[in-house]
């Protein structure tokens, strides 16, 4: 009981700093809030005028744009949900606390279920995972496509706990993908695909007898399954949308291939490691960003290029590449002086498993050269892969070290449960001491420039303001006029939709948006067009007969009074396959949580037994 609250602890701690970190400034956050919060917003007064039900258009930004085909949207996300119940500062702030304790919790169980490792071990590598820089910093500019990531561990445990049924597996699997697609992580899903790619044959090398290939592409081939269902009417609807707006982002660094690789380590040393030698050496914590910024060769943000592992796992590393360098010393020694017994014993483990030990190898190493490709935007297979769709779209290639996070958390942990079968009964003391080095370390971020390194510029009381007005007085704020120049916050208590969002899909500078729109009154007519755009142009206008951009016909005006009163027009159509894969989604998601349910029913009844 003891353990269960220390590592329980350990873990609120944790994810406490994480959202501590986020909203030490309030009311002032990371500028990218501006975005997310006013669509969650923005879908919580959909829901009040349709109830529950797919957003596929909004009038509130850009005079008329998709909402559930964007691929940021997240009107089937938690923070959506806890938006029913606080506004959406808030409800980010716990969405994100739960994800952060996801994290936590999935490590631990993926140590101690899964590798069996001692709780202390299990706890440290928990932390470690919980707090890093990669999640730190994005949740602090406001990426809150990026707040699921922490279930990276849950989709190990899902594929790999041998107690696990295999559909139960894929339904979770499932399950966990949909949460990403639904929150806007087309992202953090690939950063997870890469990472599972390194961890899969990793886990296969610390514990052969947790792989078994037939259960093993059994589990895969239900999570396929379940995945499709659960997100094909996401993925349709966004690439439905991209096809008119792919977004095709080329990354490219002038740094040489030794520098790149430099740039990639810094990035995962980060505010963490780099921060303490520069309060050392007397700089300001500004030098960090000014330093990530010159040995990658790019202007990115600290949030985009800190990726930071704690000190704390850089010194348990360094101590298993000593400990790795004596073991190799003295199995070369004991082989050179040919102890039979031992010298045996190691060769039959190898012929036990020689296949699978040279598959994963290769896999292993297949799969580091393509991170580490990703990561230096060059390489032999970064110019092919980089041409897939989605792929193509994504950029910022400094994230990409993120893929590492997890696999040296578990490689770091592995080292500290060799080390504690060695100290004894110091294991507590030791491990209580790193544990407090690691919320120590993190302590950084909170005396740092916060209001220059993660842009806290947004004022957030303003959605808060509107939102509370909303749960008052029922104010839904229709659109009335267009107005060329408004922050995407300040639409609604201006009851208007706004020609300049914030909306990156066209291009940071809203190169690729061209609507046909005046500022001034929705109603005004222009050649036989209301002002405001038919936003079906942009996603389904086969269905519809709309072309991109196209504004309102001035013969459809129940239609525009159904649309800035926030309900979806009737008389815009969906196409069948549309249609079909939203049902097909509803009965993915009754299925994968039926098969769930039934599993804990199981269990509970077996343990009740």
């Amino acid at each position: 009981m003891t353990q269960r609250f220390i590592t329980a602890l350990m873990g609120v701690m944790a994810a406490l700093l994480i959202v501590a970190f986020i909203a030490v400034l309030y009311p002032y956050a990371g500028f990218d809030y501006k975005y997310f919060l006013a669509r969650l917003f923005d879908s919580y007064l959909h829901y009040r005028v349709n109830g529950f039900s797919i957003q596929w258009y909004t009038p509130s930004f850009g005079g008329g744009l998709p909402a559930y085909p964007n691929p940021q949207q997240i009107q089937f996300s938690l923070p959506q949900l806890l938006t029913a119940i606080t506004d959406p500062w808030k409800a980010s702030l716990i969405s994100i606390f739960i994800y952060a304790l996801a994290g936590f919790g999935g490590t631990y169980a993926v140590c101690r279920r899964l590798y069996h490792w001692d709780w202390t071990s299990s706890t440290l590598g928990a932390i470690l995972f919980t707090i890093n820089g990669f999640y730190l910093e994005h949740m602090a500019i406001g990426h809150l496509g990026f707040q699921a990531f922490p279930v990276l561990p849950l989709f190990l445990l899902c594929l790999m706990l041998p107690s696990l049924p295999d559909v139960t597996s894929g339904a979770l699997v499932g399950l966990l993908f949909a949460v990403l697609i639904y929150s806007g992580g087309f992202y953090p899903i690939v950063y997870i695909a890469i990472s599972m790619g390194i961890l899969l044959p990793f886990a296969y090398l610390i514990n052969p007898r947790l792989f078994f290939p037939r259960r093993f592409f059994t589990r895969l081939g239900w999570s396929v399954v379940f995945g499709l269902a659960l997100g094909a009417s996401k993925i349709y609807a966004v690439l439905s949308f991209m096809r008119f707006f792919p977004r095709i982002v080329a990354e490219t660094f002038s740094t040489s291939i030794l520098q790149a690789f430099l740039g990639m380590l810094a990035q995962l040393a980060g505010m963490m490691l780099l921060g303490p030698y520069f309060l050392l050496t007397g700089q300001n914590l500004v030098n960090v960003r000014n330093f990530l910024q010159d040995i990658n060769g790019t202007g990115s943000g600290l949030w985009e290029m800190d990726n930071s592992l704690s000190p704390v796992l850089w010194l348990l590393l360094l101590a298993g590449f000593a400990w790795l360098t004596l073991e190799i010393i003295r199995a070369g020694k004991e082989w050179l002086a040919r102890s039979p017994q031992k010298a045996g014993q190691f060769v039959a483990e190898i012929r036990a498993h020689r296949r699978g030990l040279w598959a994963a190898v290769l896999i292993l190493v297949l799969m580091i050269e393509i991170s580490v490709e990703f990561c230096l935007a060059r390489g032999f297979f970064y110019p092919l892969l980089i041409q897939l769709p989605i792929l193509k779209s994504l950029h910022v290639n400094t994230r990409y070290s993120s893929v590492f996070i997890l696999p040296l958390v578990i490689l770091g942990t592995l080292v500290f449960e060799k080390l504690r079968e060695k100290l004894k009964g110091r294991t507590i003391w030791v491990f209580f001491t790193l544990s407090a080095l690691v919320y120590l370390f993190a302590g950084i971020y909170f005396i740092s420039p916060m209001k220059i390194l993660q842009g806290r510029q947004y004022y957030v009381d303003g959605i808060v303001s509107v939102y509370e007005t909303t749960r008052a007085t029922g104010e839904i704020f229709p659109v009335r006029q267009i107005v060329g120049e408004l922050n995407d916050p300040r639409v609604f208590d201006q009851y208007a939709s706004n020609l300049n969002p914030y909306e990156v899909l066209f291009g940071y500078k809203l190169g690729k948006l061209k609507p046909q729109l005046v500022p001034g009154s929705v109603w005004d007519v222009r050649d036989g067009f209301f002002n405001m755009t038919n936003p079906t142009g942009y996603v389904f206008p086969e269905t519809n007969n709309s072309v991109v951009f196209e504004r309102i016909p001035a013969d459809q005006a129940e239609t525009l009074r159904q649309f800035v009163n926030r309900r979806q027009p009737a008389a815009w159509k969906l196409p069948l396959t549309q249609l079909a894969l939203n049902g097909l989604g509803i009965f993915g998601f009754l299925a994968a949580v039926a098969v769930v349910g039934w599993t804990a029913k199981k269990y509970i009844a077996t343990a009740q037994a």
